[in-house]
């Protein structure tokens, strides 16, 4: 039923969701209700999928589970194709003090930040995303 590579998926994704809210952008951003709106519930992406539930509410729907999952393994297929030290260039990592505290903000399941935890291992590393990711982080790294 899921698409079984990352082009795949990219364009799968694409195509339902991005497409669909891309062609909702003018009416949304033109209405002053939506347009400059900051709540999660006033968006763009509600109208295109008729909705006033957040992004992240409306993929925890039920009848929403197909999204859930393409945006799932399109996240791991992304993370794939990032070279494995791509953190350690971000950032010079020696400059940093090693009682640190690094917050890795949607940081997923945490790959990024266990690389770099293995490293420099002194850091104190807090992976910050929806509780059900992190616990599956948590399942997958100890």
């Amino acid at each position: 039923m899921y698409a079984s590579s990352i082009l795949n998926l990219i364009i799968t994704f694409s195509l339902d969701v991005d497409h669909k809210t891309s062609a909702m952008a003018w009416e949304g951003l033109s209405d002053p209700e939506c347009g400059h709106s900051s709540e999660l519930t006033k968006t763009v992406f509600g109208r295109a999928m008729n909705t006033n539930l957040s992004y992240w509410d409306f993929l925890a729907l039920p009848e929403q589970q197909h999204r859930h999952h393409i945006f799932g393994f399109l996240m791991q297929g992304i993370a794939a194709m990032q070279p494995p030290n791509m953190i350690f260039k971000a950032l010079d990592w020696s400059s940093v003090s090693s009682n640190a505290k690094v917050v890795d903000v949607g940081g997923g399941i945490g790959t990024a930040t266990m690389s770099l935890l293995e490293k420099y291992p002194d850091l104190t590393v807090v992976v910050q995303d929806l509780p059900h990711v992190v616990e599956e982080g948590r399942k997958i790294n100890g």
